[in-house]
């Protein structure tokens, strides 16, 4: 990969990923309902399963990928049933002062969500795969254009995902009020069902 395909390569991931969807409605919820940390454990088990479909993409694995498709069912449902069930913890929590931070274990539970929410979702794969063939011969992949092609997706994806994050956080920060904070909780539990929902029945 050369240093200009790397920056085209780089601009049209970030265009595609400041796009929001289910994956950035899901971090802007779990920050407004949990805050900073546990939102980017979610946003990072979401560039763990885009990467995994990159490379899947990349070596020619979306046939193999097709004859799973029902696998890939169970893990979409699983993921969304996985975001349905925060949603319901943040909608019958109760209301803790806004500026607390999850704990570990509800970091790794975002983790785990993020990371269900993009395998349960194959499209990704077909989309990889479309998108590539502009930036790289895939009949004839280098190890060390792969590796640089994973670096530029992680970062641009993780830079995309943490800044709704931190922007979501410093608006959560901003609730003072027990009612307000119960109220933003509702809401971003709400925001949360939604995007689990739609991971479940998108396919």
């Amino acid at each position: 990969m050369t240093a200009e395909t790397g920056v085209a390569f780089t601009a049209a991931v970030l265009v595609f990923a400041a796009i929001p969807g289910p994956a950035i409605l899901a971090c802007i919820a779990q920050a407004l309902g949990s805050g900073f940390r546990s939102a980017l454990a979610l946003a990072a088990g979401i560039v763990l399963g885009d990467i995994l479909f990159f490379l899947v993409a990349i070596y020619g694995l979306a046939v193999f990928a097709a004859l799973l498709q029902g696998l890939f069912v169970v893990v979409r449902i699983a993921g969304g049933g996985y975001l349905l069930w925060m949603g319901w913890r943040l909608w019958t929590g109760t209301s803790t002062p806004p500026r607390g931070e999850s704990t570990a274990p509800a970091s790794r539970h975002a983790f785990r969500a993020g990371l269900l929410l993009t395998l349960g979702n194959p499209k990704v794969i077909l989309f990889y795969l479309g998108f590539l063939p502009a930036f790289m011969d895939l009949s004839e992949v280098k190890g060390v254009d792969v590796a640089a092609a994973v670096v530029l997706l992680a970062g641009v994806l993780m830079a995309v995902n943490a800044s709704y994050v931190w922007m979501a956080a410093k608006a959560r920060n901003w609730v003072e009020s027990p009612a307000a904070t119960r109220r933003l909780r509702r809401g971003a539990g709400a925001i949360l069902a939604v995007a689990g929902l739609f991971a479940m029945f998108e396919g």
